[in-house]
């Protein structure tokens, strides 16, 4: 008997196809480390400042220390001027 060749097709065998790779996930630039943002607010009542930032700071202060001689040390203020 003869050997018969294998008979080859015009199409060379295709790879399975792959699964789809998950999404990236978008990242937002960090900032540089220099970068400091703050957010000052004023309340103004018919045009009249009424709780101005320094204020605003001492009143959380002396919420945090429960006194208002440590809140005027930690802003570095006198008592007389709180």
């Amino acid at each position: 008997m003869a050997y018969a060749a294998p008979m080859s097709t015009s199409e060379p065998h295709a790879a399975p196809p792959k699964p789809p790779r998950p999404a990236a996930r978008k990242r937002s630039p960090a900032p540089p480390a220099t970068t400091m943002l703050r957010l000052t607010l004023r309340l103004d009542v018919a045009g009249r400042p009424t709780l101005r930032p320094g204020e605003a700071r001492l009143l959380e202060l002396i919420g945090e220390t429960g006194s208002i001689s440590a809140a005027c040390r930690a802003m570095g203020m006198s008592y007389r001027r709180a």
